[in-house]
């Protein structure tokens, strides 16, 4: 039988976010090496798809979680009250989101600092400006720019499109899983009808750039990792125990394991295997937090706790990278690479979990305490 309790804490969840946010900051750290012309992995993470293999599972984490909120609202009240849900929404994102945004963008209009000289990067125009004050980062991608020490926000944007959606439609409709597999459906088709389109049809050099941007924008819209979130919720709060001791059974888990592991290094030749790899997460979801014998379980203290500020460690990272280069740059040798590097990680992962840390005990919880009144 399912393990899963109607509480606001989920066995399994925090301890997942805990690993994703390990690679993400490492992810990071590495491409600020390159960003600086110093070796790094950068290109080993983005061709071996690690970096967004594990956007997609905080997408799938992120569809889960809200959905399973808001079905068991409906369920047990018959209505959503989405006023509540957008309070709660703004009171998690927008304060570590704006504090991080807004000096940003002061200080870059006027100076480069912390980038290095030799960025080929300009600093953003004012009509760029505005996608991220009005939490649109991902839009960026359409006019192929963006704010460096901002790059990493695009995955909020979608985040904060998806909130703006999903309270909507649970409170629409009654077949909950009919409209995850609408969402998933109408996804896929646009992906594909914008790929075929700039590949098939006679078009202006200018119409087949713009529509590879918007591949690359609809690829960063993962509504339908969102959707495969919410069809776990679905599973769980109405009870399907034959399907979810299905995916309960040892086997069952090791083959997800292994097609999840098979499937990363190609998601970087097709952007179509994150659909594969999102229902992957799925499988690990549902047995982390509702089977009483999972493959794999991350479930302690220290873990749940990373788990929790892992928000303000991905904003706050790359800024943080950035300053931290600064100052080690003009150390780095290639005689002394790997006590260099040693340093530089303990460092960025210390200071990133410091400011996390402060952020969240003084500012990131009372803003939830209060969203909650």
């Amino acid at each position: 039988m399912s393990q899963v309790k109607n509480t606001f804490h989920i066995r399994g969840i925090d301890g997942l976010r805990f690993v994703a946010t390990l690679v993400v900051l490492a992810h990071h750290i590495e491409l600020g090496k390159a960003l600086f012309n110093i070796p790094s992995l950068g290109k080993y993470y983005l061709r071996s798809g690690t970096s967004q293999t594990v956007m997609t599972m905080f997408f799938v984490l992120s569809g889960f979680l809200i959905f399973y909120v808001l079905i068991n609202e409906k369920n047990k009240t018959g209505n959503i009250e989405i006023k509540n849900f957008y309070k709660k929404r703004v009171a998690r994102i927008w304060p570590v989101y704006y504090l991080i945004v807004i000096p940003s963008l002061l200080w870059f209009s006027f100076y480069k600092w912390p980038l290095p000289i030799s960025s080929a990067i300009v600093n953003p125009t004012f009509g760029i400006d505005l996608f991220y004050l009005f939490q649109l980062p991902n839009f960026t991608i359409l006019f192929g720019t963006s704010v460096v020490v901002l790059v990493h926000l695009w995955s909020l944007g979608a985040e904060v499109q998806f909130y703006l959606l999903c309270p909507l439609i649970i409170k629409k409709t009654k077949n909950y899983l009919r409209a995850f597999i609408i969402i998933i459906a109408v996804k896929l088709f646009l992906k594909i009808m914008v790929a075929f389109s700039y590949r098939l049809l006679p078009l202006s050099y200018e119409s087949i750039l713009f529509l590879k941007k918007l591949e690359l924008f609809l690829y960063k819209l993962p509504f339908e990792a969102f959707a495969i979130g919410g069809i776990v919720a679905y599973l769980f709060i109405e009870k399907k125990e034959k399907i979810l001791s299905f995916f309960y059974q040892r086997y069952i888990q090791w083959i997800n394991v292994l097609v999840l592991l098979a499937s990363v290094p190609l998601s970087s030749k097709s952007e179509s295997i994150q659909v594969l790899i999102a229902i992957n997460f799925a499988v690990i979801i549902i047995n982390m937090t509702g089977n009483s014998k999972p493959l794999i379980l991350l479930d302690n203290k220290y873990s749940n706790y990373i788990g929790q500020i892992s928000y303000g460690i991905y904003v706050y990272q790359v800024p943080l990278v950035l300053i931290i280069l600064n100052i080690f740059q003009p150390y780095y040798s290639c005689n002394h690479a790997l006590l260099w590097n040693v340093i530089y990680y303990i460092t960025c992962a210390f200071v990133t979990l410091v400011v996390s840390i402060i952020s969240y005990e003084l500012m990131e919880k009372r803003c939830i305490k209060w969203a909650r009144k």
